[in-house]
């Protein structure tokens, strides 16, 4: 169980528009819960590529982080295609990908689907059904990608602690940083479980207030774009 007090939430501003999500994990003990999934890992350089401006690596990344269920990554490719960076802008498929990253009911992710929406023409909104069932569901939908990435970190748990229950012995974790951290707590149980990552998610993303989120077209204005990089919540 993640404790309230440990959970934080950051949002991007991206040019006085549509936001970007940029790390809503929960966190316990100060070490993030979704540390392990494959769609983490994608999720974290495809922002370090973001803020670079490289918009191409940064849209590759996500994508492959999307495919592992991650829910920040198909948001925010939502937010590129509407904004066009390293692909062309495309307001239905804007769409599809943000009403994707809202299928687990995150109250804000379906308000901006819901405003993306009102805003699409009556063929754009034809267009952007078909790329959500037909393109995005089938391969990025939780209906697959959840059982994909919980076969994946299976594996990698077993392979990393080297037994085939996931027995975790006496190890020691020295990370990069040089923090220590007992193989216990690195390899506790729940953070390889993604499901339990996504129950968690979940609990997160629907038990916070992060006040009013407007889509809006960008604006040009300087003290637009002089927003704080990062906002806490």
């Amino acid at each position: 169980m993640i404790s309230r007090s440990k959970i934080r939430f950051f949002l991007c501003s991206l040019l006085g528009g549509t936001l970007l999500a940029s790390g809503a994990w929960g966190q316990a003990d100060d070490i993030s819960f979704a540390e392990h999934t494959p769609g983490y890992r994608h999720y974290t350089q495809a922002m370090e590529s973001y803020r670079s401006g490289q918009y191409h690596s940064a849209k590759d990344k996500f994508k492959v982080a999307a495919r592992w269920g991650d829910k920040l990554s198909q948001f925010n490719l939502g937010v590129m295609n509407y904004h066009g960076q390293g692909t062309p802008q495309n307001p239905a498929r804007a769409w599809a990908w943000t009403k994707l990253a809202a299928e687990r009911g995150y109250p804000k992710m379906l308000d901006m689907a819901d405003q993306m929406y009102r805003g699409l023409s009556r063929a754009q909104r034809r267009e952007a059904r078909a790329i959500l069932e037909s393109e995005l569901k089938p391969e990025f939908g939780d209906e697959v990608a959840i059982e994909r990435t919980v076969a994946r970190m299976e594996r990698e748990r077993r392979r990393a602690t080297g037994s085939r229950t996931g027995a975790i012995g006496a190890l020691t974790i020295i990370e990069p940083s040089g923090r220590t951290r007992t193989g216990r707590e690195f390899y506790r149980a729940e953070a390889w479980d993604f499901r339990q990552v996504v129950e968690a998610e979940t609990r997160l993303f629907k038990g916070l207030d992060f006040g009013v989120v407007t889509l809006r077209d960008v604006e040009d204005s300087e003290a637009e774009t002089k927003a704080p990089d990062e906002l806490e919540q």
